[in-house]
């Protein structure tokens, strides 16, 4: 009868998903039923299978840019998905989850608007380079024309 009892236990907290209040002591099953509630069910097993937890949930604030993508590459997330992720551990914490994924990003754009730049600058080196051979050349060849001119002066008379 108790093991009835305790089955019968199992089974209701499979229907009922965890309080958000106490998420970092979610188990590995709580953290699937959240996944399926905010509809990334479909990683369930892989978090599963690298035992992600509320613990490790909760760890996710502090992952460096590095260990971010460590994550994304290993639970063979989307990126979408891992933004709705973050949205939702906002939510339920209260806080941003994901200083570091923010900087990345920020620091992602910024660098690649400093390669536009770069870019941009060395175009315009580039035609500032041809623009001034031209005209050097234009000039050499006045030179030597108004030269062979006045040679052709001289020798005339």
């Amino acid at each position: 009868m108790v093991g009835y009892f305790r089955k019968f236990s199992k089974e209701m907290n499979k229907e009922k998903p965890p309080e958000p209040l106490d998420f970092f002591i979610w188990t590995v099953e709580d953290v699937g039923l959240w996944l399926e509630e905010i509809n990334l069910g479909s990683y369930r097993q892989i978090f599963k299978e690298n035992g992600v937890n509320g613990e490790y949930l909760e760890g996710m604030s502090m992952f460096t840019t590095e260990q971010i993508l460590r994550f994304i590459r290993r639970c063979h997330m989307k990126w979408g998905d891992f933004i709705t992720l973050c949205k939702e551990l906002r939510r339920i914490k209260g806080s941003d989850p994901l200083p570091s994924f923010a900087l990345f990003i920020s620091l992602f754009l910024l660098l690649l608007l400093l390669l536009l730049l770069l870019l941009l600058l060395l175009l315009l080196l580039l035609l500032l380079l041809h623009f001034s051979i031209g005209s050097m050349y234009f000039w050499v060849v006045l030179v030597v024309k108004t030269t062979q001119g006045y040679d052709d002066l001289l020798l005339s008379s």
